[in-house]
């Protein structure tokens, strides 16, 4: 498996491409879903070692993720396309 920090920086690009708090339409920088690419990384660590990520518990987690942390809650269909990328990028790694 690739190293954490590349995995954290892989979920956090997609987090920055869906853009669901609207920081990119501000020039925010591509960090600024840190906080949140953090919490993804860590359950899917977590959750691996006793389960394999689907891409519905992922796309859930997503939305929980956002939710929580931004008061945003995205459509599950556009979680689901988050998930199924950062699946596809973990399965390349």
């Amino acid at each position: 498996m690739e190293s954490i920090s590349d995995l954290q920086n892989k979920i956090m690009e997609i987090l920055y491409d869906y853009d669901f708090d609207g920081l990119a339409a501000i020039d925010e920088p591509i960090d600024a879903y840190d906080e949140e690419a953090r919490i993804i990384t860590n359950f899917i660590l977590n959750n691996s070692k006793v389960h394999v990520i689907s891409a519905d518990m992922l796309a859930d987690q997503i939305q929980l993720t956002f939710l929580v942390s931004l008061s945003i809650f995205p459509d599950i269909s556009l979680c689901k396309g988050m998930a199924l990328e950062i699946l596809e990028y973990m399965e390349e790694e």
